[in-house]
């Protein structure tokens, strides 16, 4: 593209690039006749003619760079460019069903669009509805001074001109489409905040990952609510920030340690145990607290839990569950699922009060029986002495008393019979959406969702 005049046809373009760009069409049908001559092979193998036919299927969108040199080889620069709403489809852009979800797609492209065309979007936007208005609420009947490559050369300045406070939209992409992009980990950023945070890493290039975010957490007041800083929530968010292009961070400085969980002979199947319940010594409740029995907790759930291991968010508490100092159970509580209509409309609670209260619900994230145990009625009880003792421990780890607990219960493996048996109530069903799944459809698992309150007055904390 070095001897590429866009100003100049395919046909009017230098001898230099008229050379090269026969040498590009000599090149090309070469590989189109191997790949038709490897096609009529008997011998190709499986593998090796869906590739190719895949090839000779998708031929012409593959080469229109050679007919069209002003289009890319690849689509980096469209994949680039829409990798800030396509990280947040979910998060900020409230895309809940499908119209709505092509509409932010059709912006989305045309604001990029123009910002590849070094066009401001905001006064195209502005031309554009205005001209929509005139016309009485309809389409321009002539839509060549909305397209940038049919716009005469005075038009595109008109429309390149900055905004003064806005002027950021046309240099920088990330800026005109993340103006909304400011909640991140369940806290919103101003403008003045990320320019903190900004701030805080240029002015020492030595501060590491773990630095910037402590620092943030300090400057920003973002506190647990046992006054501790929120520093992994800070680091995720500041994480999110860079990959939408809002902040730089610094390279890290040496990458995470892959925690294989190794199977030990201490987690290995034991004698079967079918007794009911109440034909068993007491179930004794036992708090995972010392790194050994952690790292037993998390093999036992890797090994024989249907999700594995994957580590809680936030504030967790972990228990085994012992009978006669053999483990039967094992059970993990952490944060909050952010929003579920069923539960949300269970508590009747507004955003702005979910926001503040989210941190008095707790999420049973775990919850395994040993596939060796089958006692009747032993995981309801289970439940039943958790519910009475998490709430102090709660409080006692994290300065905060939680009122009621939840739980998701995949339908397709368990029908939630021991919730049920142990109080709970069910509530409804998620939408199978997951955390970062596509607005509208289903991409992981429906799911029972299950409630029990801590309190009588659990409605009363949670809404105030």
């Amino acid at each position: 593209m070095e001897h590429w005049d866009e100003a100049q046809g395919l046909a009017d373009q230098t001898p230099a690039f008229r050379q090269r760009h026969q040498a590009l069409e000599q090149a090309i049908q070469q590989m189109r006749e191997c790949c038709d001559q490897a096609l009529e092979k008997h011998s190709l193998h499986v593998a090796q003619r869906e590739v190719l036919n895949s090839l000779n299927n998708h031929w012409l969108g593959l080469t229109v760079f050679v007919k069209f040199p002003q289009v890319p080889m690849d689509n980096n620069t469209a994949e680039r460019r829409m990798r800030n709403p396509g990280m947040g489809r979910k998060n900020y852009y409230g895309s809940a069903r499908q119209w709505s979800a092509e509409l932010a797609a059709m912006m989305f492209s045309l604001l990029q669009t123009n910002l590849l065309w070094k066009l401001n979007p905001h006064h195209w936007l502005y031309r554009y509805l205005t001209a929509c208005v005139e016309n009485g609420g309809q389409p321009p009947a002539d839509l060549s001074p909305f397209i940038p490559w049919m716009m005469s050369e005075q038009r595109k300045q008109q429309l390149a001109a900055n905004d003064g406070h806005r002027s950021p939209s046309t240099t920088n992409p990330s800026h005109c489409l993340s103006a909304t992009m400011r909640r991140y980990c369940g806290r919103d950023f101003t403008d003045q905040e990320l320019e903190q945070i900004r701030g805080l890493i240029t002015e020492d290039p030595n501060r590491t990952r773990a630095d910037l975010s402590r620092l943030t957490c300090q400057a920003l007041a973002w506190f647990k609510a046992d006054g501790g800083l929120k520093e992994m929530s800070c680091r995720v968010a500041m994480l999110r920030m860079a990959e939408g292009g809002l902040i730089t961070l610094p390279p890290p400085r040496r990458k995470p340690p892959r925690q294989k969980i190794r199977f030990t002979a201490q987690t290995d199947p034991q004698p079967g145990m079918t007794q009911p319940v109440h034909a068993l010594p007491p179930p004794q409740l036992c708090p995972v607290v010392h790194r050994d029995h952690s790292q037993l907790w998390n093999e036992y759930i890797h090994r024989y839990h249907y999700l594995g291991h994957k580590p809680l968010p936030g504030a967790q508490l972990r228990y085994f569950v012992t009978i006669d100092q053999q483990i039967v159970a094992a059970l993990g509580f952490g944060a909050a699922a952010w929003q579920t209509a069923p539960r949300d409309q269970f508590i009747g609670w507004s955003h702005a009060q979910r926001q503040t209260n989210l941190p008095l619900i707790v999420n049973n994230a775990r919850f395994l029986i040993m596939p060796w145990v089958d006692s009747k009625n032993l995981a309801s009880k289970i439940l039943a002495m958790v519910a009475r003792r998490l709430p102090d421990e709660w409080e006692h780890q994290y300065g905060i008393r939680p009122v009621l607990l939840e739980t998701f219960v995949d339908t397709q493996r368990f029908t939630g019979a021991c919730y049920k048996a142990a109080n709970w109530i069910h509530v409804g069903k998620t939408k199978g959406r997951g955390k970062l799944g596509p607005a509208g459809k289903q991409s992981v698992p429906i799911k029972d969702i299950w409630l029990y309150p801590l309190c009588r007055q659990f409605r009363q904390q949670l809404t105030r």
